[in-house]
C-alpha cells in the first residue's frame, strides 16, 4: 500500500473511533443520577390525604387515591373487570420442544355488554410438573403464530400486526436488531426451568397503531361512566394482563399464589400497570420499561413526556395526551411501583438503552423503599444498579447491549423468581 493510501486508510479509520464514541456517548444509558431529584415523599401528604404511617393505612387509604390519580391523570380509566370464558382449548403439540412441555392455544371470550372482547393464548405447560405450576404470563410482540415461528399452522394469527412482524424477512430483522427473544419467550427454557407461560398479543385487544386503536379503544370504555377518562392503550393491556391471570387463577394446574407478570418495553409499562391495579400478581418483572414504566418520567435523561405523548398519545388517557400541563404532574412512577409493595419486582436496563434510562428507574424504585418497609420488607438491597442482587425485594440488573430481549433478560427473570417462588426445576419420572 502506497504511503498516501496509509495515511488516508488510517485518518478514515480514525474518524470512524472517533464517530463511534461519539455515538455510543449518545446511545449509552446514564447511570443513577449522582445528585438525585426531589422526589414526593411515598408516606407524605398527597393532596388532602394525610402522612402514612402504617400498611393498613397504606392499603385503605393511600393506595386507592393513587390509584384513581394514575387513572385519571395518566392512564385512563381499565375496562370493566369482567371474568373471561376460555371458549375454546386445542391441544397444538404434546410434547413440544423434545417432550419438555404441552402447548394448547385458550380461545379467551371477555363478554363486555356493549362490545364483546375476543384473544388468544397460548399456554404452554411443563410435561413433567409435580403440582401446580407457578405461571409466567408474558406478552408477544408478533401474535401466536410468530410466537412459535410459525411452525404449528393451525395457532392463531391476528388480524392486525406491526409492520415489523408481517413477513419472516421482517420477523429476522426485528430478532436481528432487537435480540432472538424480542418476538415471543423462551418457551423450552422457560418449561425446563419449572414454569408454564401463557402469553398472548395485546394487539388483539387494542392494536399498536395510532389510527386503528381509537375505535378498539373507543369500544371498550362503552359500559363505562361517560364522566370517567377514556382508556388509553397501556390500560387496555393492562386489563388484558388480569384477564389472562383470571384463566390461570381458574385452571387447577397453574399455581394461583405464583403468577408472575413480565412485559418488555410498552408491555413492560403494561406489566407494572396491572401489577399495581391487581394484586393478585405475586411479581412482576419489566425489561427496559421506561418513561410512564419504572422510569420517572419528569425527570427521565431518555424519552420526555412531550416526546412520548407526541409519538403514541394514543397509549395514555385523552386527558394527559392533550394536556399542555402535563410536565407538571402531582405524582411520579416510584409511586406506580411503591402500589406494588410488598410485592417482588424485577427491573431490567441495557447499557446502550439510554431512552429507557435505566438510572432513573433505580432512582424510582429506591424511593419506594418506605413503603416497602411498612410491610417489613426491604426494598431495594443493592447498592447500585448493576451490582444486581435478586434477593431483595425490587431488584435491578442491567446487561450489555440496547434495546430488545436477549437471553440474559430470561436468564436473571428465572434466576429471580427461582428466588422469590422457591420453583425448582421438573425432573421427568424414572
Amino acid at each position: 500500500m502506497r504511503p498516501d493510501f496509509k495515511r488516508i486508510a488510517y485518518v478514515l479509520l480514525a474518524l470512524g473511533i472517533i464517530l463511534w464514541g461519539v455515538q455510543f456517548s449518545l446511545r449509552a444509558a446514564p447511570g443513577a443520577p449522582k445528585a438525585p431529584p426531589e422526589l414526593p415523599d411515598v408516606l407524605g401528604a398527597f393532596g388532602d390525604d394525610a402522612p402514612v404511617t402504617t400498611a393498613e393505612d397504606w392499603l385503605a387509604r393511600r393506595a386507592p387515591i393513587l390509584r384513581g390519580a394514575f387513572t385519571r391523570l395518566i392512564y385512563g380509566e381499565q375496562p370493566k373487570t369482567v371474568a373471561p370464558v376460555v371458549s375454546a382449548r386445542r391441544v397444538i403439540d404434546e410434547k413440544a420442544f423434545k417432550g419438555l412441555a404441552r402447548i394448547e392455544e385458550w380461545t379467551l371470550d371477555v363478554p363486555l355488554a356493549h362490545d364483546p372482547v375476543r384473544f388468544h393464548a397460548l399456554v404452554v405447560t411443563p410435561r413433567h410438573a409435580k403440582g401446580p405450576a407457578p405461571v409466567v404470563i408474558a406478552t408477544n410482540f408478533c401474535g401466536n403464530r410468530a410466537a412459535l415461528a410459525g411452525r404449528y399452522k393451525t395457532v392463531d394469527r391476528p388480524a392486525w400486526a406491526p409492520a415489523r412482524c408481517r413477513t419472516p424477512l421482517q420477523q429476522w430483522a426485528a430478532e436481528t436488531l432487537h435480540g432472538d427473544d424480542i418476538i415471543a419467550p423462551p418457551f423450552a427454557m422457560l418449561a425446563k426451568a419449572g414454569y408454564a407461560v401463557i402469553s398472548f398479543f395485546p394487539g388483539e385487544i387494542v392494536e399498536d397503531d395510532r389510527r386503528l386503536s381509537q375505535a378498539s379503544l373507543i369500544a371498550l370504555s362503552a359500559d363505562m361512566d361517560e364522566s370517567q377518562p377514556r382508556a388509553g392503550a397501556l390500560a387496555a393491556w393492562a386489563w388484558g394482563y388480569s384477564r389472562a391471570m383470571d384463566a390461570a387463577s381458574a385452571d387447577p394446574k397453574f399455581d394461583a399464589r405464583r403468577i408472575a407478570l413480565w412485559g418488555h418495553s410498552r408491555f413492560g409499562k403494561a406489566a407494572l400497570l396491572a401489577a399495581a391495579f391487581d394484586q393478585r400478581a405475586a411479581a412482576v418483572i419489566a425489561i427496559q420499561s421506561g418513561t410512564f414504566g419504572a422510569t420517572l418520567s419528569q425527570t427521565t435523561r431518555g424519552e420526555s413526556i412531550d416526546a412520548i405523548t407526541r409519538q403514541f398519545p394514543y397509549w395514555f388517557s385523552p386527558a394527559l395526551a392533550e394536556s399542555a400541563t402535563r410536565a407538571e404532574l402531582p405524582l411520579d412512577q416510584h409511586l406506580l411501583i411503591a402500589l406494588i409493595a410488598p410485592r417482588p419486582i424485577l427491573l431490567g436496563g441495557a447499557r446502550m438503552d439510554r431512552w429507557s434510562d435505566a438510572g432513573n428507574a433505580f432512582v424510582a424504585a429506591e424511593a419506594a423503599n418506605p413503603v416497602y418497609a411498612l410491610f417489613d420488607r426491604e426494598g431495594v438491597a443493592q447498592p447500585t444498579p448493576s451490582r444486581t442482587d435478586l434477593s431483595g425485594d425490587i431488584a435491578m440488573f442491567i446487561r450489555p447491549g440496547g434495546h430488545g430481549v436477549r437471553p440474559r433478560d430470561w436468564r436473571e427473570t428465572i434466576a429471580f423468581l427461582n428466588t422469590h417462588f422457591q420453583v425448582e426445576a421438573p425432573r421427568p419420572n424414572p
